[in-house]
């Protein structure tokens, strides 16, 4: 697999709204058919309905680790200490671009996966937002 084909995304945009539509900053409800999750946009230029064709950007990430328990699975959950605050379970893809996947959920992680972990590894996180640009 190459990392190209790594960056392909199946997320479609369900819902948009604005919170200035003149300033285009509006939040995103969006899913891969399995999995869904809440983004911020600025500027926003999509559309409701839209197939995305970049990764999302997860935003001051925190107690990123390794999965140990082996019932754990990918998974990505809205927590409440932040409005945009996700957690995640995600599967290691592409460490040179820090490209993770949930499903087929593509997240960028802003800043860099620990060396410790390998392509294929399951990881856990805590996100303060996840941005579409």
């Amino acid at each position: 697999m190459t990392n190209q084909s790594l960056c392909v995304i199946a997320l479609r945009i369900l819902k948009l709204i604005w919170i200035s539509e003149s300033a285009k900053e509006a939040e995103l409800v969006l899913s891969d058919g399995t999995f869904q999750c809440l983004a911020f946009s600025h500027p926003c230029n999509v559309v409701q309905g839209q197939m995305l064709s970049e990764p999302l950007h997860a935003m001051d990430v925190k107690n990123l680790m390794i999965v140990i328990d082996e019932n754990l699975n990918e998974n990505i959950v809205k927590i409440d200490d932040c409005y945009f605050s996700h957690y995640c379970i995600a599967k290691v893809r592409d460490m040179k671009n820090s490209i993770v996947t949930i499903g087929d959920i593509s997240i960028k992680i802003e800043g860099f996966i620990p060396r410790w972990a390998e392509e294929g590894d399951l990881i856990e996180f805590k996100c303060g937002r996840l941005d579409i640009w």
